[in-house]
């Protein structure tokens, strides 16, 4: 909810519409829309939706209501890094507020005072940051300064985030408000309020980019490979080596005339959703589907798949996302290089396979990682086979000689999806790493049989990682016995495994 204490909508308008034109944006108009799985005026920001549509109208108490889509869009910095809340309150001489609520939880508010001063409190689901602008620590709680605001609002705020929301809609605003910026995405019509549409100028597209395309069925995703060594599933983009990124990356970058300097570190990958675009002209042999790539700093490109023939194509969904769209590939697919002074070095991938979750240790100096497939679990033991085991792995210890996971039946499996609770039955295991044999010694309350004697003075000989291991994202998670390699993960569903490129002090 974005507020503006005036009632002069006349003015209000035009220093929207001039913020909207400074910016390169021209009046579009207002039509009926069908909305995209991962749309950017709902996920995304000022700056990766090429559209923007604002509605303006009388709130209560003086003040004046701007819903708008994206929904934070006049509270984010714009091209110049300037608060388009402040430019805005300065050119009307206004306060202005603006106040964001996710999941109920987090809360961001941006006050603007009459000269285009901003300030930020609260957090949002990145912390202490707001569309890259750093809130103070001692400003982690919201609030709402100065006068003009019903004390209600605060009383509110200081009892839960929500509680504020609700009451500063009731005061400031209305209930019917609330539901307006999802009617400016789909376009439809809001009779109590001004209307704004804008969008970018149409630029000519390049040609489609043609790359190599496989199609791989794994148990938790269908995975398309392009040029051999790009993963996209429904969920994410990613990269099997770094130099396999770099690569593809090259050659988008030169494909959309973007200059790209490009060294090869560790593949962060990027969340992605695959779908059918809304709007888009069908291709014999082909079958189209739209990548959305990243969340609020993401944006999109059409892949257009043969199967039969074996070859894909890549179509740019907007000129004006060239530099991002590469920008965001080089993050997800090259990664970043490990720090001059980290301890590990030479990085690689452990396991190639698809799956939301993986854990790993090491037992002595043999590594053993497990991951979820569909309501089993993979499992890697150096010098095996890999093997299946039922359940889902949520955790994992070892010694030098063996290896316990915990593994749990889920009770939700509903085709690729599955989801396990507190009272879903689990067990615990004991491997050999030598022999591979697997024992159970825990199934739910039931104790079937001893844990191993070195298991005894595990939480002592247990060795720790070292504090960091790396500066490109890496979190340390465990160090073979002699400290020559070290296992790490960028998230819960990535394993990678390096060596020792110094003498630890």
């Amino acid at each position: 909810m974005t507020l503006f204490r005036t009632q002069e909508l006349d003015a209000l308008e035009q220093a929207i519409r001039n913020v909207c034109l400074a910016e390169g944006l021209v009046a579009a108009p207002y039509v009926r829309r069908k909305r995209e799985r991962w749309d950017r005026m709902q996920y995304g920001t000022g700056a990766t939706s090429d559209r923007w549509a604002l509605a303006i109208g009388a709130g209560l108490g003086g003040w004046s209501v701007v819903k708008t889509a994206p929904l934070e869009l006049l509270a984010e910095p714009g091209s110049t890094r300037e608060h388009r809340l402040g430019i805005i309150a300065r050119v009307l001489g206004c306060e202005a507020l603006h106040v964001s609520l996710y999941d109920g939880t987090a809360m961001v508010i941006a006050q603007a005072s009459p000269t285009g001063e901003v300030a930020l409190s609260g957090y949002s689901m990145d912390g202490l940051s707001f569309h890259g602008v750093e809130i103070a620590e001692d400003r982690f709680t919201p609030r709402i300064e100065g006068t003009g605001v019903p004390s209600s609002i605060m009383e509110a705020l200081d009892q839960y985030p929500s509680d504020g929301f609700a009451e500063l809609i009731q005061q400031l605003a209305g209930e019917h408000w609330l539901d307006v910026s999802l009617k400016l995405i789909d376009g439809d019509e809001i009779p109590s309020a001004r209307v704004l549409s804008f969008m970018r100028p149409v630029l000519e597209k390049v040609p489609p980019l043609q790359v190599k395309l496989a199609v791989e069925e794994h148990p938790l995703d269908t995975r398309y490979v392009l040029d051999d060594g790009i993963w996209i599933t429904d969920g994410r983009i990613d990269a099997s080596t770094a130099a396999a990124g770099a690569a593809f990356v090259g050659k988008v970058a030169r494909w959309l005339g973007v200059p790209v300097a490009l060294v090869p570190g560790v593949p962060r990958s990027l969340f992605c959703v695959r779908a059918p675009p809304s709007e888009y002209t069908p291709r014999a042999g082909f079958e189209t589907e739209l990548l959305s790539l990243g969340d609020d700093g993401g944006c999109e490109v059409l892949l257009h798949t043969a199967r039969g023939l074996g070859i894909a194509e890549l179509e740019e969904r907007s000129p004006h996302q060239r530099s991002n769209l590469v920008a965001r590939l080089t993050h997800a697919l090259v990664g970043a290089q490990v720090n001059a002074h980290a301890a590990y070095r030479d990085f690689e991938r452990v396991f190639d396979e698809p799956t939301t979750h993986a854990v790993g240790a090491f037992a002595g100096e043999r590594l053993v990682t497990a991951w979820w497939r569909l309501g089993r679990s993979a499992v890697a033991i150096e010098g095996h086979e890999v093997f299946e085991l039922p359940g889902l792995c949520t955790a994992i210890a070892s010694t030098a000689r063996h290896v316990a996971l915990t593994l749990v039946t889920p009770g939700h499996v509903n085709g690729r999806s599955q989801g396990y609770g507190q009272k879903d039955p689990a067990v615990v295991v004991v491997i050999d790493v030598d022999t591979a044999h697997v024992r159970e010694v825990f199934h739910g309350d039931e104790h079937r049989a001893e844990l191993p004697g070195d298991f005894k003075a595990w939480a002592k000989e247990v060795m720790q990682p070292p504090p960091s291991c790396d500066a490109a994202g890496l979190e340390p998670i465990a160090c073979s016995a002699s400290g020559a390699r070290c296992l790490a993960r960028i998230s819960t569903r990535t394993l990678f495994v390096g060596k020792l490129a110094r003498v630890l002090p």
